[in-house]
């Protein structure tokens, strides 16, 4: 089912963050990151928020441990 909204995702960035809650929640942390960096290539209007929400909500924890996720929104935030 993923992967069939990931077609349409380059047309709706916002999918990626989803795709990646999804990962997330099923531990798959490499694919989660994956879709952080996809949502930043296809121009996510909102990595403020994503960052906000990765930073803040429990469920992220173990994401942000085993990932640069973090480092990764921090360049692109400080970017903007």
């Amino acid at each position: 089912m993923i992967n069939i909204c990931l077609k349409v995702a380059p047309k709706n960035p916002l999918i990626f963050f989803n795709a990646c809650c999804l990962y997330v929640e099923m531990e798959e942390y490499d694919k989660a990151y994956q879709m952080v960096e996809e949502a930043i290539k296809y121009k996510y209007n909102d990595i403020g928020l994503m960052k906000s929400q990765i930073e803040t909500l429990d469920v992220f924890v173990p994401f942000k441990e085993k990932t640069k996720v973090l480092e990764l929104l921090e360049m692109k935030t400080s970017e903007a």
